[in-house]
Parts: C-alpha cells; structure tokens; sequence
C-alpha cells in the first residue's frame, strides 16, 4: 500500500525534524555548559607557599591544607 507524497511535504517534515534535532542537541550542550560553568565558579584556587603548589578545592574556603606537604594556606585573591 503506497501514499502518495508530495515533495513540498516530505521535505518540510525533513527539514522539521533536522531543526527539531539541532534545537535540541543545542539545549543540552548550552544545559551542560551552564552546569559545568557554576562548578568552576565555585572553586577556589591556593597557592602553597611552603611548596610553590597550586592547588584547587571546590566549595567557597578562605584556608585549605595543601594536598603536597601539608601545609595550611589561604585562598588567592585576584
């Protein structure tokens, strides 16, 4: 059992479905994006002054101990 099909109709539904795909694939990388975007905003960077490490921690601290020698640091400020 055949359908007939226009032209004008088969490619409106193709070009639908490829700007229905490309919205979404465009609303999860933005999505994805946003998310890893707040976990960067949220670390905080220190430098050991014992060791001359750069180190990261994640969550807002004003100290943290540095994971190479030990030593209790403040948080850089820019």
């Amino acid at each position: 059992m055949t359908f007939p099909l226009e032209f004008d109709a088969f490619a409106a539904a193709f070009l639908s479905l490829g700007l229905v795909f490309f919205l979404g694939l465009w609303f999860f990388y933005e999505r994805r994006e946003a998310i890893l975007n707040q976990r960067r905003r949220h670390t905080t960077v220190f430098h050991c002054i014992k060791c001359d490490l750069i180190y990261t921690r994640s969550r807002r601290r004003e100290t943290a101990t540095c994971p190479r020698c030990g030593f209790t640091n403040s948080r850089l400020k820019f």
